[in-house]
């Protein structure tokens, strides 16, 4: 199975080392976006390009500093090469002083310029060696002289500020004079706020020159000049090669960048150190040219001496890093039994590797998608499928703009089609736009293969191709082509009014046990509305249902069955009683012919439902009248017929028939096998203002091709219409039931009998789906 995936287990015995890699799937899908340490993690073949790069540093002898840059974009494994270059050179005896210098943490600080200089000096073991002593201490002066320097420079502002405080006050002095008896007065006071303005200002400079003197030297203060001789003769004498390596230079503000290249080009004629400088070269080119308004390449060039690109991995390098990090994924058996291997190759060759170009992408991704996907597991079972959900996070992560624009398209990409020329056309006006934005994208061809493999829409659309699509096959594997599963995607875990697989199962498994149990289950999904959608799910995944436990289940459906939905508004829809219907056909058909009447006779004797048992028979029946292969032979469902009408009699006697939620089948399933039972009840109930309202709105969606009431076929209908025109002009009447005395009353129209047509082709459509 693993080679058929093009992936494979790492050995157990690797498994210590691979939960140390930072490249691997991590332990906690958010730790793995992190450089490498070790050449034992290095998994893209950036060992030999490292160990060149030592070499260099470690050979240079120069009488002057070695400025060494390393170029590449975020994420394109800098810092991992940085550090395979310091563990390269600490196998040397003695080893390179290895200095880290992040600039980005000095930021907005007025001592990035000397930041880098202390940072050196705490890295001398001057406690054990007399040449590092001596170079500690004259690298301390020189960053005093360098801070005095900066705290100067930084003052010349403040004391412009000042000075033109001055102006100011003098010029707006007169707003002031109109309030004291003489202008003399006004300007006084004027000049003397300016003036201790300034004054704190200067004496602020010298308490801050003070405190860097002090710590500086506290005998004397040399020049810069002097400082930085005595720092470059102490470096002379001081024998190991000093590495400072200076990252994220790409994260400073223009103005902050500059400096920091500033300084280190002002620098360069120290001996003995070497900086390895690592940045996105065109990013930092930006800001020098927004700072200095010059060219910022030339401007690097004449900073940096050497310049190397970080080598490109390999596509097949960052395909395996890709490929390792899903074959962790696929531990999980709840995601390996729905992992569709040829479309994770389409997906994995033509639409993720051209999206995933660096290790921290790759790195990244996988642990995104570990994190997020593990949301959806629930009780055994994956909510999504997996390969529809991966494709689905890559746009989100990389073409964010193309995601939006799929997730408001919902209705385009997943409903059926009728095969309607003016509905393909209405299609390809909407999903155009989708996919010229997919065109459109840097990732262009890979974000139009993605969607295209995800929805059948898009990709008859792109190439006028149509797939014929099972949509039944495609909510059982909850692919986001289907209009059921396309929100789980985009909510990051099952929506409210949607049932995950594993309450799905979880209710299902209870056939196999108490009948109570699975009908009280049944009922709770009635309450939060799901029943619909559970009766759909479980037609596209009827072997979920136990074998052998068929007559529970078919017998709990039978106990809930008087309080399923028996009409919808929707033209095509199938209401819950007629799915139900078609689930029990799907299960009874799991079995022998001969065996099935048993089956479904023991069903009915476990349950005092009525209204379904009844529909389950004459769908049957039904099917027997227009040759539309019965699942069931007619004579013992005939019996059977006959066996469950005593039950519609004894809901009448017990008052529970008039109100029922299926009073109008069950009373045309009472007249078809005991006429006069339900003529007679019929014309009892009807003789009081409530009872014939009740029956007239039981039949309101109910119509004969002859434009007869429906209602004609149980009691006297014109003396049912002269009643209705008495209690209509009755006061006392409900307005509710007046509505339906105007119904009955009403002439029958055109509609009534498209109505029924429809009615016939619900039927005829549902049977077909």
């Amino acid at each position: 199975m693993w080679r058929r995936l093009g992936l494979k287990r790492r050995p157990e015995a690797d498994e210590g080392a691979s939960r140390s890699d930072p490249l691997a799937l991590p332990d906690h899908p958010f730790s793995g976006d992190r450089p490498i340490t070790s050449a034992t993690a290095d998994r893209l073949n950036r060992v030999a390009f490292a160990q060149a790069l030592a070499t260099a540093v470690r050979s240079w002898r120069g009488r002057d500093s070695l400025v060494l840059a390393l170029y590449g974009a975020w994420g394109a494994g800098k810092t991992s090469i940085v550090n395979l270059v310091n563990e390269e050179l600490t196998k040397e005896d003695p080893k390179p002083l290895l200095v880290a210098f992040n600039p980005w943490e000095w930021s907005g600080h007025e001592e990035l310029a000397t930041a880098l200089f202390r940072e050196i000096e705490l890295a001398l073991p001057s406690a054990t060696n007399r040449e590092a002593a001596s170079a500690a201490e004259k690298l301390r002066a020189y960053a005093a002289v360098l801070e005095a320097g900066v705290t100067l420079a930084d003052a010349v502002p403040r004391l412009a500020m000042a000075v033109g405080s001055v102006l100011v006050a003098a010029g707006a002095g007169t707003l002031a004079i109109d309030f004291v008896s003489s202008k003399w007065v006004g300007l006084v006071v004027v000049a003397l706020g300016a003036l201790a303005l300034a004054l704190s200002q200067v004496r602020r400079v010298t308490d801050s020159l003070a405190a860097v003197v002090e710590r500086g030297s506290p005998t004397q203060t040399k020049s810069l000049d002097a400082a930085k001789k005595e720092l470059a003769e102490a470096l002379r004498t001081y024998s190991r090669t000093m590495l400072v390596v200076v990252d994220d230079i790409d994260r400073l503000t223009p103005p902050d960048a500059v400096r920091m290249l500033q300084l280190i080009k002002a620098n360069t004629d120290l001996p003995g150190l070497v900086f390895l400088l690592a940045f996105d070269r065109d990013s930092v080119a930006k800001s020098v040219q927004a700072a200095l308004s010059v060219d910022g390449i030339g401007y690097l060039e004449k900073v940096i001496q050497v310049g190397f690109d970080v080598p490109a991995p390999d596509v097949v390098e960052l395909g395996e890093l890709l490929v390792e990090g899903v074959n962790n994924l696929l531990q999980s058996p709840a995601i390996l039994t729905n992992f569709d291997v040829s479309r994770w190759q389409d997906l994995y060759v033509n639409g993720l590797l051209p999206l995933l170009n660096t290790p921290r992408r790759v790195i990244r991704f996988v642990s995104m998608v570990t994190f997020v996907l593990a949301r959806y597991v629930e009780r055994d079972q994956c909510n999504v499928d997996p390969v529809d959900f991966i494709a689905v996070e890559a746009l989100r992560e990389f073409e964010p703009e193309l995601y939006q624009s799929i997730r408001g398209a919902k209705r385009v990409l997943t409903g059926p089609s009728t095969g309607a020329t003016r509905e393909q056309e209405a299609t390809k006006q909407e999903i155009g736009p989708i996919l010229q934005l997919a065109k459109s994208s840097k990732a262009a061809p890979a974000a139009e293969r993605i969607v295209r493999q995800l929805f059948p829409a898009a990709e008859w659309t792109s190439t006028g191709v149509g797939q014929a699509v099972d949509r039944n096959r495609a909510l059982n594997a909850r692919r986001v082509s289907h209009e059921q599963m396309f929100d789980r995607y985009f909510q990051f875990t099952v929506p409210s009014r949607d049932l995950s697989e594993g309450q799905l199962t979880e209710t299902v498994q209870l056939a196999t046990g108490d009948q109570a149990e699975l009908v009280h289950a049944l009922r709770a999904l009635m309450a939060r509305g799901l029943m619909r959608v559970f009766l759909t799910r479980l037609q596209a995944a009827t072997d979920l249902v136990p074998r052998g436990a068929e007559v529970v289940f078919i017998a709990g459906l039978f106990d809930v069955g008087d309080e399923l939905e028996g009409q919808v508004e929707r033209v095509l829809e199938a209401s819950e009683i007629l799915l139900a219907q078609f689930l029990i056909e799907d299960l009874l058909e799991r079995e022998p012919t001969p065996e099935r009447i048993g089956l479904l006779r023991s069903a009915v004797e476990r349950s005092s439902g009525v209204a379904l048992p009844f529909e389950v028979v004459e769908l049957q029946l039904h099917r027997h009248e227009r040759d539309r292969t019965p699942v069931i032979e007619e004579e013992p469902l005939k019996v059977l017929a006959a066996e469950l009408v005593p039950r519609i009699p004894v809901l009448a006697e017990e008052k529970r028939l008039l109100n029922h939620r299926h009073l109008a089948a069950l009373l045309y399933a009472w007249g078809k096998w005991a006429e006069g039972e339900a003529k007679t009840w019929a014309e009892e109930v009807g003789g009081s203002p409530a009872g014939l309202a009740r029956l007239v709105r039981a039949f309101q969606h109910y119509t004969r091709e002859d434009g007869e009431h429906p209602l004609v076929k149980f009691i006297d209908l014109a003396s049912a219409k002269d009643r209705a025109r008495i209690w209509l002009n009755d006061q006392a009447t409900e307005a509710k039931d007046r509505e339906s005395f105007e119904e009955l009353l009403a002439p029958p129209s055109a509609f009534d009998r498209i109505r029924a047509s429809a009615k016939e082709l619900d039927t005829e459509q549902a049977e077909g789906e």
